[in-house]
């Protein structure tokens, strides 16, 4: 179960300072509750009943789902930002929240959130970012039809690389989860990529190739 905290952030300074939280209205402001998880804990399990929408400061928080073979799925990979928005329609999660590091987040009731809806302004904002939500998941459905784990790997340094094209990656089999394939499948296809010289690693950091 989370741990809530108290003053570990100052919540004023940090609603300024986020170009998401700034659209809040000061009713759910002054009702949020912080969250503390250790690196492995879950944040929410699938089946739960939500009471709160999360968002996360630092950390990363892995959502997963596992078919009925015992193989698990990421389904996002979030690093900032709100977390399972669905979860303010849901009798219930669908998935589970795990972080993945030692994390920190944001917790607002989801009644409040709901109530927040008849403020115009904050309305418009989460519609937008429903709407960014709505291509990133759509760019995620386009990746994993293609048939192989290097077209996968090159779709995703793509779409989802910054600063010409790179990603980091702590942990290479949550992306191989987020990939939809296996660990050893994405070390065997980065090392053919890196040997056609489609890609360069250097660590965690893998990027496109310059040439």
């Amino acid at each position: 179960m989370p741990i809530f905290q108290k003053d570990l952030l100052n919540i004023a300074y940090l609603v300024k300072q986020d170009k998401q939280l700034s659209h809040l209205p000061d009713a759910i402001i002054n009702q949020v509750k912080q969250v503390s998880l250790k690196g492995q804990q879950n944040l929410f399990t699938k089946g739960a009943p939500p009471e709160f929408l999360f968002y996360l400061i630092s950390g990363c928080i892995n959502l997963t789902r596992c078919s009925e073979s015992g193989i698990s799925c990421t389904l996002q990979h979030v690093q900032r930002g709100f977390i399972s928005e669905a979860s303010l329609f849901a009798s219930v999660y669908h998935c589970n929240a795990t972080a993945q590091i030692d994390s920190l987040l944001l917790a607002f009731p989801i009644n409040s959130m709901l109530t927040a809806f008849d403020d115009a302004v904050f309305r418009n904002f989460w519609i937008q970012s429903l709407s960014h939500e709505v291509r990133r998941l759509r760019t995620q459905v386009e990746r994993l039809s293609l048939k192989t784990a290097t077209e996968r790997i090159l779709h995703y340094l793509e779409s989802e690389g910054e600063y010409n094209r790179a990603v980091s990656h702590k942990s290479k089999k949550d992306w191989a989860s987020e990939l939809g394939i296996t660990h050893e499948a994405l070390y065997r296809s980065l090392s053919e990529l890196v040997q056609s010289g489609s890609i360069v690693c250097m660590r965690d950091l893998v990027r496109l190739s310059e040439s």
